[in-house]
Protein backbone atom coordinates (compact mmCIF):
# COMPACT_ATOMS: atom_id res chain seq x y z
CA UNK A 1 0.00 0.00 0.00
CA UNK A 2 1.26 3.91 -0.96
CA UNK A 3 -0.61 5.01 2.39
CA UNK A 4 -0.76 9.03 2.58
CA UNK A 5 2.49 9.63 2.10
CA UNK A 6 2.60 7.89 -1.55
CA UNK A 7 -0.42 9.41 -3.05
CA UNK A 8 1.21 12.74 -1.96
CA UNK A 9 3.66 11.90 -4.44
CA UNK A 10 1.53 10.61 -7.08
CA UNK A 11 -0.85 13.92 -6.82
CA UNK A 12 2.32 16.16 -7.01
CA UNK A 13 3.18 14.36 -10.36
CA UNK A 14 0.08 14.27 -11.85
CA UNK A 15 0.01 19.00 -11.64
CA UNK A 16 2.58 18.47 -14.39
CA UNK A 17 1.52 15.84 -16.11
CA UNK A 18 -0.27 16.06 -19.60
CA UNK A 19 -0.55 12.34 -20.65
CA UNK A 20 -2.13 10.38 -17.72
CA UNK A 21 -5.58 9.71 -18.20
CA UNK A 22 -6.79 6.72 -15.90
CA UNK A 23 -5.40 6.10 -12.40
CA UNK A 24 -6.44 2.87 -10.14
CA UNK A 25 -5.18 3.23 -6.67
CA UNK A 26 -7.83 1.02 -4.96
CA UNK A 27 -7.15 -0.64 -1.74
CA UNK A 28 -3.82 1.85 -0.80
CA UNK A 29 -4.64 2.82 2.40
CA UNK A 30 -4.44 6.59 1.19
CA UNK A 31 -7.18 7.50 3.78
CA UNK A 32 -8.53 11.26 3.90
CA UNK A 33 -5.33 13.16 3.93
CA UNK A 34 -3.89 11.48 0.76
CA UNK A 35 -7.38 11.96 -0.72
CA UNK A 36 -6.88 15.78 -0.07
CA UNK A 37 -3.80 15.93 -1.98
CA UNK A 38 -5.48 14.03 -5.27
CA UNK A 39 -8.40 16.10 -4.81
CA UNK A 40 -5.88 19.30 -5.43
CA UNK A 41 -3.89 17.10 -7.85
CA UNK A 42 -7.62 16.92 -9.97
CA UNK A 43 -8.42 20.64 -9.55
CA UNK A 44 -5.84 21.62 -12.08
CA UNK A 45 -5.39 18.29 -14.14
CA UNK A 46 -6.50 18.71 -17.25
CA UNK A 47 -6.39 15.13 -18.67
CA UNK A 48 -7.47 12.65 -15.66
CA UNK A 49 -10.60 11.39 -17.00
CA UNK A 50 -11.21 8.18 -14.52
CA UNK A 51 -10.17 8.05 -10.92
CA UNK A 52 -10.62 4.90 -9.09
CA UNK A 53 -10.22 4.79 -4.72
CA UNK A 54 -12.27 2.08 -3.19
CA UNK A 55 -11.72 0.79 -0.09
CA UNK A 56 -9.27 3.28 0.59
CA UNK A 57 -10.67 4.00 4.24
CA UNK A 58 -11.75 7.45 2.87
CA UNK A 59 -14.19 9.13 4.90
CA UNK A 60 -16.18 12.50 5.34
CA UNK A 61 -13.45 14.60 5.26
CA UNK A 62 -11.88 13.19 2.17
CA UNK A 63 -14.89 13.10 0.54
CA UNK A 64 -15.29 16.44 0.91
CA UNK A 65 -12.38 17.51 -0.65
CA UNK A 66 -13.08 15.31 -3.81
CA UNK A 67 -16.67 16.91 -3.76
CA UNK A 68 -15.37 20.67 -3.84
CA UNK A 69 -12.49 19.61 -6.78
CA UNK A 70 -15.19 18.21 -8.83
CA UNK A 71 -16.92 21.73 -8.66
CA UNK A 72 -14.67 23.14 -11.39
CA UNK A 73 -13.12 20.22 -13.01
CA UNK A 74 -14.47 19.60 -16.71
CA UNK A 75 -12.24 16.42 -17.56
CA UNK A 76 -12.74 13.73 -14.75
CA UNK A 77 -15.53 11.41 -16.26
CA UNK A 78 -15.61 8.76 -14.12
CA UNK A 79 -15.06 8.41 -10.05
CA UNK A 80 -15.10 5.27 -8.18
CA UNK A 81 -15.26 5.33 -4.37
CA UNK A 82 -16.93 1.76 -3.53
CA UNK A 83 -16.66 0.55 -0.06
CA UNK A 84 -14.88 3.24 1.77
CA UNK A 85 -16.78 4.55 5.47
CA UNK A 86 -18.45 7.66 3.55
CA UNK A 87 -21.56 9.01 5.78
CA UNK A 88 -24.46 10.53 5.01
CA UNK A 89 -22.42 14.26 5.42
CA UNK A 90 -20.10 12.70 2.82
CA UNK A 91 -22.64 11.91 0.75
CA UNK A 92 -24.22 15.55 0.84
CA UNK A 93 -20.74 16.68 0.31
CA UNK A 94 -20.79 14.74 -3.16
CA UNK A 95 -24.54 15.78 -4.04
CA UNK A 96 -23.76 19.38 -3.85
CA UNK A 97 -20.81 18.51 -6.25
CA UNK A 98 -23.48 16.86 -8.61
CA UNK A 99 -25.20 20.29 -8.77
CA UNK A 100 -21.88 22.10 -10.32
CA UNK A 101 -20.43 19.72 -12.05
CA UNK A 102 -20.73 19.49 -16.02
CA UNK A 103 -18.55 15.98 -16.85
CA UNK A 104 -18.68 13.56 -14.76
CA UNK A 105 -20.83 10.59 -16.03
CA UNK A 106 -19.85 7.88 -13.68
CA UNK A 107 -20.27 8.07 -10.23
CA UNK A 108 -19.58 4.57 -7.83
CA UNK A 109 -20.74 4.63 -3.73
CA UNK A 110 -21.51 1.28 -3.31
CA UNK A 111 -20.67 0.01 0.13
CA UNK A 112 -21.22 3.18 2.06
CA UNK A 113 -24.44 2.63 4.38
CA UNK A 114 -25.55 6.15 3.33
CA UNK A 115 -29.21 4.94 3.85
CA UNK A 116 -31.98 6.65 2.80
CA UNK A 117 -31.13 10.58 3.84
CA UNK A 118 -27.95 9.64 1.49
CA UNK A 119 -29.95 8.81 -1.20
CA UNK A 120 -32.22 11.51 -1.12
CA UNK A 121 -29.03 14.01 -1.18
CA UNK A 122 -27.81 12.11 -4.27
CA UNK A 123 -31.54 11.87 -5.90
CA UNK A 124 -32.04 16.05 -5.26
CA UNK A 125 -29.17 16.75 -6.84
CA UNK A 126 -29.85 14.46 -9.71
CA UNK A 127 -32.82 16.89 -10.45
CA UNK A 128 -30.77 19.39 -12.64
CA UNK A 129 -27.90 17.27 -13.31
CA UNK A 130 -27.78 16.65 -17.10
CA UNK A 131 -24.46 14.61 -17.65
CA UNK A 132 -24.70 11.33 -15.15
CA UNK A 133 -25.11 8.62 -16.64
CA UNK A 134 -24.33 5.47 -14.47
CA UNK A 135 -24.71 5.51 -10.57
CA UNK A 136 -24.03 2.86 -8.27
CA UNK A 137 -25.72 2.47 -4.84
CA UNK A 138 -25.25 -1.03 -4.07
CA UNK A 139 -24.89 -2.19 -0.79
CA UNK A 140 -26.28 1.21 1.36
CA UNK A 141 -28.88 0.36 3.32
CA UNK A 142 -31.45 3.07 1.68
CA UNK A 143 -34.48 0.79 1.95
CA UNK A 144 -37.97 1.94 0.91
CA UNK A 145 -37.60 5.50 1.73
CA UNK A 146 -34.67 6.09 -0.48
CA UNK A 147 -35.56 4.46 -3.38
CA UNK A 148 -38.67 6.75 -2.93
CA UNK A 149 -36.70 9.58 -3.45
CA UNK A 150 -34.52 7.93 -6.22
CA UNK A 151 -38.09 7.36 -7.61
CA UNK A 152 -38.93 10.74 -7.49
CA UNK A 153 -35.93 11.91 -9.63
CA UNK A 154 -36.37 9.23 -12.41
CA UNK A 155 -39.72 10.51 -13.52
CA UNK A 156 -37.49 13.86 -14.34
CA UNK A 157 -34.23 12.96 -14.81
CA UNK A 158 -33.14 12.76 -19.00
CA UNK A 159 -29.99 11.66 -18.32
CA UNK A 160 -29.46 8.25 -15.91
CA UNK A 161 -29.45 5.33 -17.92
CA UNK A 162 -27.65 3.18 -15.08
CA UNK A 163 -29.29 2.43 -11.97
CA UNK A 164 -27.44 -0.27 -9.20
CA UNK A 165 -29.53 -0.85 -5.81
CA UNK A 166 -28.04 -3.95 -5.15
CA UNK A 167 -28.26 -5.39 -1.81
CA UNK A 168 -30.55 -1.99 0.07
CA UNK A 169 -33.41 -4.09 1.46
CA UNK A 170 -35.57 -1.93 -0.89
CA UNK A 171 -38.47 -4.70 -0.58
CA UNK A 172 -41.84 -4.64 -2.60
CA UNK A 173 -42.97 -1.04 -1.01
CA UNK A 174 -39.58 0.56 -2.73
CA UNK A 175 -40.10 -1.40 -5.63
CA UNK A 176 -43.37 -0.20 -6.46
CA UNK A 177 -41.80 3.45 -6.16
CA UNK A 178 -39.46 2.49 -8.91
CA UNK A 179 -42.04 1.01 -10.70
CA UNK A 180 -44.70 4.16 -10.67
CA UNK A 181 -41.19 6.11 -12.21
CA UNK A 182 -40.51 3.77 -14.86
CA UNK A 183 -43.77 4.40 -16.54
CA UNK A 184 -42.64 7.99 -16.98
CA UNK A 185 -38.78 7.42 -17.07
CA UNK A 186 -37.68 7.40 -21.03
CA UNK A 187 -33.23 7.25 -20.54
CA UNK A 188 -32.91 4.29 -18.07
CA UNK A 189 -31.83 0.69 -19.78
CA UNK A 190 -30.57 -1.05 -16.74
CA UNK A 191 -31.93 -1.70 -13.30
CA UNK A 192 -30.17 -3.89 -10.80
CA UNK A 193 -32.32 -4.87 -7.97
CA UNK A 194 -30.75 -8.13 -6.80
CA UNK A 195 -30.69 -9.19 -3.41
CA UNK A 196 -33.36 -6.51 -1.96
CA UNK A 197 -36.07 -8.53 -0.64
CA UNK A 198 -38.47 -8.56 -3.19
CA UNK A 199 -41.33 -11.13 -3.39
CA UNK A 200 -44.25 -11.86 -6.31
CA UNK A 201 -45.88 -8.62 -5.77
CA UNK A 202 -42.98 -6.71 -6.21
CA UNK A 203 -41.98 -8.86 -9.45
CA UNK A 204 -45.55 -7.77 -10.27
CA UNK A 205 -45.15 -4.29 -10.17
CA UNK A 206 -42.27 -3.85 -12.23
CA UNK A 207 -44.20 -6.24 -14.65
CA UNK A 208 -46.89 -3.92 -14.95
CA UNK A 209 -44.74 -0.84 -15.62
CA UNK A 210 -42.37 -2.72 -18.24
CA UNK A 211 -45.73 -3.26 -20.41
CA UNK A 212 -45.74 0.61 -20.44
CA UNK A 213 -41.96 1.30 -20.73
CA UNK A 214 -41.87 0.33 -24.59
CA UNK A 215 -43.60 3.66 -26.22
CA UNK A 216 -44.64 6.80 -25.67
CA UNK A 217 -48.68 6.78 -26.69
CA UNK A 218 -48.41 10.66 -27.60
CA UNK A 219 -44.53 10.72 -29.46
CA UNK A 220 -44.18 6.79 -29.68
CA UNK A 221 -40.63 7.05 -28.80
CA UNK A 222 -39.29 4.20 -28.13
CA UNK A 223 -38.31 3.42 -23.89
CA UNK A 224 -35.15 1.19 -23.93
CA UNK A 225 -35.74 -0.50 -20.51
CA UNK A 226 -33.95 -4.19 -21.92
CA UNK A 227 -32.40 -4.81 -18.27
CA UNK A 228 -34.12 -5.36 -14.95
CA UNK A 229 -32.11 -7.17 -12.20
CA UNK A 230 -34.08 -9.04 -9.35
CA UNK A 231 -33.06 -11.61 -6.72
CA UNK A 232 -31.94 -14.72 -7.94
CA UNK A 233 -35.37 -16.52 -7.33
CA UNK A 234 -38.70 -17.37 -9.18
CA UNK A 235 -40.28 -13.76 -9.49
CA UNK A 236 -37.39 -13.01 -11.85
CA UNK A 237 -38.99 -16.03 -13.92
CA UNK A 238 -42.14 -14.23 -13.63
CA UNK A 239 -40.88 -10.96 -14.69
CA UNK A 240 -38.93 -12.31 -17.32
CA UNK A 241 -41.83 -14.17 -19.26
CA UNK A 242 -44.41 -11.00 -18.69
CA UNK A 243 -41.71 -8.48 -20.48
CA UNK A 244 -40.59 -10.93 -23.22
CA UNK A 245 -42.92 -13.46 -23.30
CA UNK A 246 -40.76 -15.87 -23.40
CA UNK A 247 -40.38 -19.22 -22.26
CA UNK A 248 -37.31 -19.22 -19.34
CA UNK A 249 -36.08 -23.02 -18.17
CA UNK A 250 -33.90 -23.77 -15.54
CA UNK A 251 -31.44 -26.09 -15.57
CA UNK A 252 -29.96 -28.38 -12.73
CA UNK A 253 -26.54 -29.78 -14.20
CA UNK A 254 -23.87 -31.69 -12.03
CA UNK A 255 -20.48 -30.88 -13.43
CA UNK A 256 -19.24 -33.47 -16.01
CA UNK A 257 -15.43 -33.59 -18.19
CA UNK A 258 -15.35 -32.49 -21.47
CA UNK A 259 -14.88 -36.24 -22.46
CA UNK A 260 -17.42 -37.49 -20.01
CA UNK A 261 -19.85 -34.85 -21.42
CA UNK A 262 -19.13 -35.85 -25.17
CA UNK A 263 -19.41 -39.57 -24.58
CA UNK A 264 -23.04 -41.28 -25.25
CA UNK A 265 -23.86 -42.27 -21.32
CA UNK A 266 -27.11 -41.40 -19.34
CA UNK A 267 -25.63 -38.12 -17.99
CA UNK A 268 -25.79 -36.50 -21.55
CA UNK A 269 -29.10 -37.94 -22.27
CA UNK A 270 -30.13 -35.94 -18.64
CA UNK A 271 -28.99 -33.16 -19.35
CA UNK A 272 -30.97 -32.19 -22.47
CA UNK A 273 -34.30 -34.15 -22.01
CA UNK A 274 -36.85 -31.94 -20.78
CA UNK A 275 -34.88 -29.56 -19.03
CA UNK A 276 -33.13 -27.32 -21.64
CA UNK A 277 -35.81 -25.69 -24.11
CA UNK A 278 -35.39 -27.05 -28.05
CA UNK A 279 -34.55 -22.85 -28.95
CA UNK A 280 -31.52 -23.07 -26.19
CA UNK A 281 -29.95 -26.53 -28.13
CA UNK A 282 -30.59 -25.39 -31.33
CA UNK A 283 -28.61 -21.80 -30.91
CA UNK A 284 -25.72 -23.01 -28.89
CA UNK A 285 -25.41 -26.54 -30.21
CA UNK A 286 -26.74 -26.33 -33.51
CA UNK A 287 -26.09 -22.36 -35.32
CA UNK A 288 -22.55 -21.82 -33.50
CA UNK A 289 -21.46 -25.52 -33.24
CA UNK A 290 -20.84 -25.84 -29.63
CA UNK A 291 -19.85 -28.88 -27.83
CA UNK A 292 -21.46 -29.63 -24.55
CA UNK A 293 -18.59 -29.25 -22.68
CA UNK A 294 -18.36 -25.80 -23.89
CA UNK A 295 -21.39 -24.90 -22.55
CA UNK A 296 -20.01 -25.60 -19.32
CA UNK A 297 -16.84 -23.54 -19.81
CA UNK A 298 -19.15 -20.19 -21.13
CA UNK A 299 -21.19 -20.83 -17.84
CA UNK A 300 -18.32 -19.60 -16.09
CA UNK A 301 -17.79 -17.01 -18.37
CA UNK A 302 -21.08 -15.83 -18.08
CA UNK A 303 -21.29 -15.54 -14.25
CA UNK A 304 -17.75 -13.63 -14.31
CA UNK A 305 -19.25 -10.72 -16.66
CA UNK A 306 -21.78 -10.73 -14.49
CA UNK A 307 -19.56 -9.54 -12.17
CA UNK A 308 -19.80 -12.22 -9.26
CA UNK A 309 -16.18 -12.75 -7.67
CA UNK A 310 -15.84 -15.97 -8.97
CA UNK A 311 -11.70 -15.97 -10.31
CA UNK A 312 -9.26 -18.11 -10.76
CA UNK A 313 -11.64 -21.48 -10.57
CA UNK A 314 -12.45 -23.59 -13.17
CA UNK A 315 -16.30 -25.53 -13.10
CA UNK A 316 -14.42 -29.00 -13.54
CA UNK A 317 -11.18 -30.51 -12.65
CA UNK A 318 -10.78 -33.32 -14.85
CA UNK A 319 -8.46 -34.62 -13.34
CA UNK A 320 -9.76 -35.38 -10.27
CA UNK A 321 -12.70 -37.26 -11.90
CA UNK A 322 -15.53 -36.14 -13.42
CA UNK A 323 -17.51 -35.53 -10.91
CA UNK A 324 -15.02 -33.66 -8.52
CA UNK A 325 -15.85 -29.30 -8.06
CA UNK A 326 -13.21 -27.12 -7.54
CA UNK A 327 -15.61 -24.87 -5.62
CA UNK A 328 -18.71 -25.32 -3.40
CA UNK A 329 -21.77 -27.03 -5.27
CA UNK A 330 -23.54 -24.22 -4.52
CA UNK A 331 -21.69 -21.79 -7.34
CA UNK A 332 -22.05 -24.63 -9.87
CA UNK A 333 -26.07 -24.41 -9.38
CA UNK A 334 -25.21 -20.11 -9.79
CA UNK A 335 -23.34 -20.81 -12.89
CA UNK A 336 -26.25 -22.74 -15.22
CA UNK A 337 -28.83 -20.46 -13.08
CA UNK A 338 -27.66 -17.51 -14.51
CA UNK A 339 -25.88 -18.31 -17.90
CA UNK A 340 -29.47 -20.04 -18.93
CA UNK A 341 -31.21 -17.54 -17.42
CA UNK A 342 -29.33 -14.10 -18.09
CA UNK A 343 -26.72 -14.87 -20.32
CA UNK A 344 -28.28 -16.31 -23.29
CA UNK A 345 -31.38 -15.21 -22.71
CA UNK A 346 -30.29 -11.62 -22.78
CA UNK A 347 -28.25 -12.15 -25.94
CA UNK A 348 -31.12 -13.47 -27.88
CA UNK A 349 -33.17 -10.91 -26.32
CA UNK A 350 -30.66 -7.83 -27.34
CA UNK A 351 -30.14 -9.03 -30.04
CA UNK A 352 -33.67 -8.99 -31.41
CA UNK A 353 -34.32 -5.38 -29.85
Amino acid sequence: MIGQKGAQHLADALRNNTTLSALNLRYNGIQDRGAQHLADAIRSSMTLTALHLGGNSIGDIGAQHLAYALHNNTTLTALHLQYNPIPVKGAQHLADALRKNTALTTLDLGGHKIGGEGAQHLADALLNNTTLTTLHLHCNDITHEGAQHLADTLRRNAALTTLNLRSNSVGDKGVQHLADALRKNTTLTTLNLQDNIIGDNGAVYLADALRNNRKDDVTQKQRPIKRVQLDRDSSNVHLREEKFSLPITLVTVTALSNQELESTNPWKNWLFANNMSELYKRFELGTIRKKTGDIIEDTAQGIITEQLQIVNHRVVNAASGPFHLSFPPEIGNTLIYLYTKDSFWYKLINHVL
